[in-house]
């Protein structure tokens, strides 16, 4: 059950042709990293629509007044980030994920500030940058 519901999300992400195009562009290592950020995204997502929806959503509110803008990329990217947590993914890879889906946005013109978003700090890779 769980491989289909993959699947079916992965055919999501597939025939939304902007994402095509976004992951068509990149090396192969970045598209593999990033098709599976922006699936868990999609997978996030699904009740609200495809991520091209999330797109259009984000362009309109940028368009608003400032006083009556909800802020949805703050908001979605900030409970995205609270439900990888929830599933137990490393802070590295919610930072690659978020990543992912703020340069899909970039590619496409939308701009996605992660000054606000409540990313888990990085944590450094190597020993010798612990400090002492």
């Amino acid at each position: 059950m769980k491989v289909l519901v993959f699947r079916v999300l992965l055919l999501q992400v597939e025939a939304d042709s902007e994402v095509s195009e976004f992951l068509s562009v990149l090396r192969l290592g970045t598209c593999n990293v990033y098709s599976r950020g922006l699936e868990a995204f999609q997978e996030f997502y699904s009740a609200q629509g495809l991520i091209k929806d999330f797109l259009d959503r984000v362009e309109k509110d940028r368009l608003l007044p400032r006083s009556q803008r909800t802020r949805i990329d703050r908001v979605t990217l900030n409970n995205f980030v609270i439900w990888l947590q929830n599933r137990g993914y490393s802070p590295k890879t919610i930072r690659i994920y978020v990543g992912a889906v703020q340069s899909l946005a970039k590619y496409f013109d939308v701009p996605i500030s992660l000054r606000h978003a409540q990313l888990p700090p990085a944590q450094p890779v190597n020993k010798k940058h612990l400090g002492p």
